[in-house]
């Protein structure tokens, strides 16, 4: 299993991948998911971000308030799922085919749907841990960030909770986390993502046909 990225008592742990202009996607499609395992993050707190919370700043994605996973687009959240201090899968989906549908995903679950309308791009940073500022820092583990330029279906998300990086149509960006001090991303793209200061302390979530739903490791 991989091991997994740590921020450490939000004091700005980070992984920082630079402003990658294939994930500025417009008012397109994408997918945005990831695992993560929470350990007692407070308040609004930034995990898989290209936006900083301020300005209404569009972009992505996935961030944290109040024991709940929550997709912000810069102007309007969408509850994904609740959290807890164990591994968790969540994702979120945007289909701009049906009036720029967002769907989410919380571990087995197809959860809330919304729309959006936003112009999902900017010039800020990929930031996993943080926002773009970077700021509001987030304090727990992360492993296998999926992101694709089209909208997966289902049976696609139940295959990358299991298999992560096994669907490669439409990968934009895919960053295990392996709790080193330089991180690649393995989409094919090959960037590469700089940590700040970022511990490793657990092995990564578990995956590869063994994933059950809320496991701690």
């Amino acid at each position: 299993m991989a091991r997994s990225f740590n921020t450490v008592n939000q004091n700005g742990d980070m992984v920082l991948w630079g402003n990658i202009a294939a994930l500025n996607f417009g008012v397109g499609q994408f997918t945005v998911s990831c695992l993560f395992f929470n350990t007692g993050t407070s308040g609004t707190r930034g995990m898989v971000m290209k936006n900083r919370f301020a300005g209404n700043d569009s972009g992505a994605y996935l961030y944290f308030s109040s024991t709940r996973y929550l997709w912000y687009n810069g102007a309007a959240d969408i509850i994904v799922g609740s959290a807890g201090l164990l591994w968790n899968f969540c994702s979120v989906v945007r289909n701009n085919t049906a009036s720029n549908g967002v769907s989410t995903y919380f571990n087995n679950s197809q959860g809330a749907v919304g729309t959006d309308n936003q112009n999902m791009t900017n010039t800020l940073q990929l930031v996993v841990g943080g926002t773009s500022d970077p700021a509001q820092y987030w304090t727990g583990s992360a492993a296998h960030i999926q992101i694709f330029n089209r909208a997966l279906n289902y049976e696609e998300h139940q295959q990358i909770m299991r298999y992560p990086g096994s669907i490669t149509r439409g990968l934009a960006f895919y960053a295990p986390l392996f709790g080193t001090a330089v991180e690649n991303d393995y989409s094919g793209n090959n960037y590469v993502g700089t940590v700040s200061s970022g511990t490793v302390v657990r092995e990564g979530p578990p995956v590869n046909n063994v994933f059950r739903v809320n496991e701690m490791v």
